[in-house]
């Protein structure tokens, strides 16, 4: 039964995704993978690959950009069955997780929207599943091996995924059963295996500049665009330090849902209090699902907090709550985790269809979410492009509006950044051409801009600005202003 819903919800999400435009983050990953190389200002390299992967096999379309984010998230889902179960002897955990992954919404987010953190939990779990094989009373040590490679991959995905992985590492040296894996040395292999793979994202960042690492050191305490919408000055000032971890709880409550949240707590809890009776894989699984979310607790009391931080947390979590359900047996808690699941798969259904706001009366809805908003309304924006462009190279006074153009223009041109409020990647790919050589360039920027040309056309004869929109849902989901500069 769990295996059919495993193909079900893959084939669903499949449908899914080449039925959505792509949303800015997702344009902009996609425009890195036609100029891979082994680093980015904004993250590792990994999600260019998965999606130049899909795009090598299927041609260039919605489909193909998101293959891998669905096909990474149901062998996430299968591997943190395989982990569950490493943990006892009970196939019932193991089914359990497999049926609150399939049924909770961030799942499908992270098997829908591609972006670094798909490849960074799909190899996060699965150096944890390596360490916790590898680790099992004569397990096979080769495992560690695997956890090196993984660990790599997940380096390559997305820095912050040393938080995970280091979780194993702080099982092994805190107890007196993890030291003795050191004696192993298929455990060294395997962490030269991972500072081999990491190894060209590091050399990267020494060419130029350590800039990746720089930003990503910075960024959650200014990341004025990071959101993939437009954003005012008043977005990078630093919140008070309770008002940002107000705002990472609230987060992560509606990342899990609340009731699987509050119940996945309660069992990090109980599994703490038993903490010297838990074998070293489940030490090492409670330390994965419990030191994300506390440290970027801490980290948000300093920097203003996202809520995708920790996500690779709630694996594990999932690990455990499944097997403290099972354990402790009792009916109000089968009865909680069912209202959490139906909770979780409403919000995973509204979540995904915006179209739900049609049945809600304007004036008690007159703006929609901003996640939902960028759902709609690209490919009329790279269609307007294409009738004004002609012969004009493209520019865009944001990364967002520069990678949606790209790929939603007839015959998907490069399209460049001018005039940024932040470095992007766009400034470290070859080729890029001076708006000063050109003849004729089309300029996007925000509707509202006070000072709408940019300092790079300031030098042209002949300016015309033509504001633009588009709607959907019965409401204005994008305004633009179309700059034509003429020599």
């Amino acid at each position: 039964m769990l295996v059919a819903a495993c193909a079900v919800w893959l084939a669903l999400r499949l449908i899914y995704n080449s039925l959505r435009e792509l949303v800015p983050d997702e344009a902009y990953y996609w425009v890195w993978s036609r100029h891979l190389v082994a680093g980015y200002l904004d993250h590792p390299p990994m999600v260019a690959w998965v999606i130049r992967a899909g795009t090598a096999a299927f041609g260039t379309n919605e489909f193909a950009v998101r293959f891998g984010a669905a096909v990474l998230m149901i062998a996430t889902i299968l591997v943190v069955i395989v982990l569950t179960q490493t943990l006892t002897t009970d196939w019932r955990p193991a089914r359990l997780a497999g049926w609150i992954l399939i049924l909770t919404p961030f799942p499908a987010v992270l098997g829908t929207i591609i972006t670094p953190d798909m490849p960074a939990c799909f190899f996060s779990i699965g150096a944890l599943a390596a360490a916790a094989a590898a680790s099992r009373e004569n397990g096979h040590k080769i495992w560690w091996l695997a956890f090196g490679v993984f660990t790599g991959l997940a380096m390559d995905s997305k820095y912050t995924a040393v938080v995970a992985t280091g979780s194993v590492a702080i099982a092994v040296l805190s107890t007196t059963r993890g030291r003795r894996e050191l004696r192993s040395p298929w455990l060294w292999l395997g962490l030269l295996a991972s500072v081999a793979i990491f190894m060209p994202v590091v050399l990267w960042n020494q060419q130029h500049n350590w800039a990746s690492f720089k930003f990503q050191w910075h960024h959650g305490s200014a990341a004025p665009s990071d959101a993939g919408t437009d954003t005012t000055a008043d977005t990078t000032a630093r919140l008070a330090p309770l008002t940002n971890l107000s705002i990472y709880i609230a987060g992560q409550v509606a990342l899990y849902t609340p009731v699987l949240f509050v119940l996945g707590i309660m069992a990090i809890v109980s599994h703490w209090r038993k903490w010297s009776q838990l074998e070293l894989p489940a030490q090492m699984v409670l330390l994965s699902a419990t030191l994300p979310l506390l440290f970027f607790g801490v980290f948000s009391l300093r920097h203003r907090p996202e809520v995708n931080w920790p996500v690779f947390a709630y694996l594990p979590m999932t690990a455990v709550l499944a097997q403290w359900i099972v354990q402790e047996a009792k009916a109000q808690l089968w009865q909680w985790l069912g209202i959490g699941l139906a909770v979780a798969a409403g919000a995973m259904v509204i979540g995904q269809v915006p179209e739900i706001v049609l049945l809600i009366p304007t004036r008690m809805l007159a703006t929609i979410p901003s996640r939902w908003e960028d759902m709609f309304g690209w490919q009329d924006y790279g269609r307007a492009l294409g009738d004004r462009a002609g012969a004009a190279t493209v520019y865009c006074t944001s990364y967002e509006n520069a990678a949606e153009a790209a790929f939603y223009m007839p015959g998907r041109p490069e399209v460049w950044t001018i005039s940024t409020d932040r470095p992007t990647a766009y400034d470290f790919f070859a080729g890029r051409p001076d708006p000063a050589s050109l003849a004729r360039v089309l300029c996007v920027t925000r509707a509202g801009a006070s000072d709408d040309v940019p300092t790079e056309l300031r030098g042209f004869a002949n300016i015309s600005r033509e504001p633009w929109q588009t709607t959907a849902l019965d409401r204005v989901v994008r305004r633009r202003r179309f700059i034509i500069a003429q020599r």
